[in-house]
């Protein structure tokens, strides 16, 4: 390569050598055939100061490259997949069923807990992001089964309590 010519990347990949001349040069991508005007820089001369030294400027950099669009024409359109069903994945009915069942009828916590694991484990599968109400349901309905059980545990104990005395 010559030493006054320099290198441009296409963004399809392709190195374009580009002659360094003082007037305005047209290069062909030969990847993809789009056409780029390119135009000598000015040379940037040493300025002296006032004090005598030497300031160099900084070189000015070309115009920026404009973001790519996407061509005019059809959309692009995904095709859905077949195999997938479309996923609920927000986790606001285990929650909901968790926080009742904790706070009013602890029967319903271990069909949230139950819920929400299964959910989970279908988010998994489905390498979705798992919410963090779902995770706050499970924990809840969790939390709320050990309590039912606590308190099964205690009424059978109080009523042998209450049959042996």
């Amino acid at each position: 390569m010559e030493t006054n010519m320099h290198e441009h990347i296409c963004p399809c990949g392709q190195v374009i050598a580009v002659p360094g001349s003082e007037k305005m040069v047209t290069v062909v991508c030969p990847g993809c055939s789009k056409r780029y005007h390119f135009q000598a820089k000015p040379r940037l001369r040493p300025r002296q100061n006032q004090a005598g030294a030497v300031s160099i400027p900084a070189p000015i950099e070309g115009r920026p490259h404009r973001p790519m669009r996407p061509r005019a024409g059809k959309p692009v359109r995904t095709a859905p997949r077949a195999t997938q069903k479309p996923v609920d994945n927000t986790g606001q009915l285990q929650f909901t069923l968790a926080l009742i069942g904790l706070l009013f009828c602890q029967v319903l916590s271990p069909f949230a807990w139950f819920s929400a694991r299964k959910k989970e484990e279908e988010l998994i599968a489905a390498d979705v992001s798992v919410p963090g109400l779902l995770v706050a349901g499970k924990i809840v309905g969790l939390v709320g089964s050990i309590y039912l059980g606590l308190c099964a545990v205690f009424m059978v104990l109080w009523m042998l309590m209450w049959i042996v005395s």
